[in-house]
């Protein structure tokens, strides 16, 4: 009697949370009839007759439909009215907002339960293959991706002329450097000027070619690394397919922006602190490697900026993880030591000035300026007062843009912020304390195609292109563009401007802002479900970097270029078994 009774109670519970899954995913999916009578019914049936008795599977997945469904429904509501309050307005809207949390949890829960269980049951087949690890056979595949790469040159020749590097040539003949670009990659662009003069061939081509170069040797390391781990052909062939053949890739490497050189470093550095975090006695039985690690992590802090916090956090928590280890110690001073010495020495004395200090404040700008833009009715005469001293408020109304900046921020009053920057700051505490939930919306807001999954790609707001291939004007230097492949100028050109992806549902998916971090975060889940936690730690560079761009002034591709071209790695340390640590 026991058992019947406790089978009907089963199915009725079933019942409820399929009815709950209907609803709650309606709200957040808007379904039609037919198909929510329909994934009703497969609900139902998985509730009732699916076995999931891994409790540490249940419990991983459980943990991420939540998180996903949460942030989904958050991002739906401030995507579509620019703010968090319609998520709580009133009880019965509050209600709606449990029930479509709830309910997609729990429908996304039973399809989450079934892929993370494959994955930890899963084993790919692997083979020995020491091919990679010889020199010839890297240079050839080295050679057949510059090589493939070649035609997009072609297309946009003599090169791409778009983004900050207009600002870097006028540094360039002006003579005056600043660190508001990376100094390090306005001295490339004057080395290219000086290559291009004894050449007597145009700056960009020189500069597209030897970032070409590159970038396709970090993704032949990159490769090589996938390769002897994996140990699997079919899998080589899908990484070597996303990473040298998807069209975006070469149109990638021809941008000249410090985006790229950052990213080949990044490329570069994922296989050393690999080796250094895996197998750390042979990785400091080589003093290559020690150098390399060093290099390379230096490199990345130099060319982005907002890297150098990123390097900074991961190696204190490397620190404090391997403090017992002297050797692990030192190796994570000398990096953060040597770009201090570097960015605040060695900079200073050669007359580099620092970069404008607004461009650290883009989202404090934007959160005030939301603020005003909502309240400026209401808000009193000091208030205002004391605003304009850094916005102008009368600018506000006609420059704000939710997710975009650079337009209210070109007009913050910079000397005033550098002489008064503890009364700024008590300004926005200020405010904060007051509009803290306008502060919050306006966060969310600004970079929310980085992270809410239906944002469009090209934001209607921002109205960034996906790649900026175009000739900006200069007067300075400019040239005009003399394809030698029109016809594959025109292909290329699909994928940079989004209008190929935008037609297939695929496509738009995976070349979305979104997915870089969605990805790194089922990664870490998966981590976490087969505690190989290491890989999380590996891993951690990349979403510090996402964190810090949830901080700058727009959502843009570029920025996020180094964690799109980690996806076959990344997609490696999900499909890894624990014997491939060591191997």
């Amino acid at each position: 009697m026991e058992k019947k009774m406790k089978k009907v109670l089963d199915v009725f519970l079933c019942l409820f949370l399929s009815i709950l899954a209907i609803m709650g995913s309606t709200l957040a999916f808007d379904y039609s009839l037919v198909m929510r009578i329909l994934l009703f019914v497969i609900i139902l049936i998985i509730s009732i007759i699916g076995k999931r008795k891994e409790k540490r599977t249940k419990w991983v997945s459980l943990i991420f439909s939540i998180l996903y469904s949460f942030i989904y429904v958050l991002g739906s509501n401030v995507y579509d009215t620019g703010g968090i309050n319609s998520l709580y307005q009133n009880p019965l809207i509050l209600l709606d907002t449990v029930i479509a949390i709830t309910g997609t949890s729990y429908l996304l829960y039973l399809i989450n339960y079934y892929l993370f269980y494959l994955i930890d049951k899963y084993k790919i087949k692997t083979r020995e293959s020491k091919l990679l690890n010889k020199s010839y056979i890297f240079l050839y595949i080295w050679l057949i991706i510059f090589l493939l790469w070649i035609p997009c040159f072609l297309s946009y020749y003599p090169g791409i002329y778009s983004y900050d590097i207009t600002k870097q040539v006028n540094e360039v003949f002006n003579v005056s450097y600043s660190k508001f670009h990376p100094p390090i990659h306005t001295g490339i662009v004057a080395l290219m000027f000086f290559i291009a003069g004894k050449l007597h061939i145009q700056m960009i081509s020189v500069y597209g070619i030897i970032q070409m170069l590159l970038l396709s040797y970090a993704v032949t390391k990159m490769l090589k690394f996938i390769y002897t781990k994996m140990r699997n052909k079919i899998y080589f062939i899908i990484a070597f397919v996303f990473l040298v053949i998807n069209p975006v890739m070469p149109t990638i490497s021809l941008i000249p922006a410090k985006d790229i050189y950052f990213t080949a470093f990044v490329l570069l550095l994922i296989p050393d602190l690999y080796e250094l975090i895996y197998n750390k006695n042979n990785f400091f039985n080589s003093k290559f490697n020690i150098i390399k690690l060093i290099f390379f992590s230096l490199m990345a802090m130099l060319f982005r900026n907002n890297a150098s916090y990123v390097f900074i956090i991961f190696y204190i928590v490397l620190l404090i993880l391997e403090r017992k280890d002297k050797r692990v110690i030192l190796l994570s001073i000398v990096p953060i030591l040597l770009f201090f010495l570097v960015n605040n020495v060695l900079y200073s004395n050669l007359k580099i000035r620092d970069g404008n200090s607004r461009e650290k404040l883009s989202l404090p700008i934007v959160q005030i300026a939301y603020v005003v833009e909502r309240h400026a009715d209401t808000m009193s005469d000091d208030e205002l007062k004391w605003i304009d001293k850094y916005i102008p408020v009368d600018k506000i109304e006609s420059r704000f843009n939710p997710r975009l900046a650079d337009p209210v921020k070109s007009k913050f009053k910079t000397n005033n912020y550098d002489n008064n920057t503890l009364d700024f700051y008590k300004l926005y505490i200020t405010l904060g304390s007051k509009y803290f939930e306008d502060y919050i919306s306006a966060f969310l807001n600004l970079n929310i195609p980085y992270w809410y999954r239906d944002a469009s790609t090209i934001d209607p707001y921002s109205q960034r292109g996906y790649l900026e291939t175009g000739i900006y004007n200069n007067h300075n230097y400019f040239f005009e563009r003399a394809s030698k492949m029109p016809k594959l100028y025109e292909f290329y050109e699909g994928f940079a401007t989004y209008e190929t992806q935008s037609k297939y549902f695929i496509l738009d998916r995976l070349y979305s802002l979104s997915l870089p971090i969605w990805l790194l975060i089922f990664m870490m889940f998966v981590a976490i479900l087969k505690k190989q936690y290491k890989n999380i730690l590996i891993m951690l560079p990349l979403v510090l970097l996402w964190l810090t761009y949830l901080l700058g002034p727009v959502s843009n591709f570029r920025y996020i270029i180094p964690l799109y071209v980690m996806y076959p790695t990344i997609m490696y340390f999900i499909l890894r078994t624990k014997e491939d640590a060591t191997s």
